[in-house]
């Protein structure tokens, strides 16, 4: 097999041979996408939500042929068009005990809830796992190492009506394996609303 990623050798990324992604929406698709594409060999997906015809402005998916199935499902099908040979292997919810059945060097946390969004940052540490938050809320993008800021008083159970678009979704995607792979030394939590996006 041709040696897909000879020309960005040149650049100093850190190879990432697994990743454990948390949410497989408008946010964790991209960012299994961009590993994929990376050279990431493993990707263990994290999400127990079947596909709604809301989500598909988001995924490069076909609502004809995905709607009802499991994110995690529809996405692991895609990464192998991508890419054959990394393994995807495919979780319901994420809790303690099944995060333990993986590997991982980097958590990607891709999820709409604060409590979840604790947890997982919690169990990265106790794991020695590096925790990287990517989210797009419609208003929020957050690209960071923490529990973002902004969550506090938010609702526990995930976001209200929001609006939503695939280019914020994919940029903190990309900004967050660009983080994980180049150390790029990029934290946003802010407000996007005004389509100005602070980077710092």
């Amino acid at each position: 097999m041709i040696d897909l990623y000879t020309r960005q050798q040149s650049i100093p990324l850190e190879y990432i041979p697994s990743a454990i992604i948390v949410g497989v929406g408008g946010t964790g698709s991209w960012v299994a996408i961009f590993l994929v594409m990376s050279g990431c060999e493993r990707i263990s997906l994290f999400d127990d939500d079947a596909l709604e015809p809301s989500n598909f402005n988001r995924l490069p998916l076909s609502p004809q042929d995905c709607v009802g199935q499991k994110k995690v499902e529809a996405i692991q099908q895609l990464l192998r068009t991508l890419r054959p040979d990394c393994q995807v292997d495919t979780f319901g919810r994420a809790n303690s005990f099944s995060l333990a059945t993986t590997e991982g060097q980097i958590l990607f946390d891709c999820t709409d809830s604060q409590d979840t969004q604790t947890m997982l940052s919690q169990w990265a540490e106790s794991h020695k796992v590096r925790y990287i938050r990517v989210g797009y809320n419609g208003t929020h993008m957050t690209v960071t190492s923490h529990v973002s800021s902004w969550c506090v008083g938010a609702p526990q159970s995930g976001y209200t009506i929001i609006p939503s678009w695939v280019v914020p979704a994919a940029m903190a995607a990309c900004f967050g394996v660009a983080k994980a792979m180049y150390h790029f030394p990029i934290e946003i939590t802010h407000d996007i609303s005004d389509l100005g996006v602070e980077v710092c």
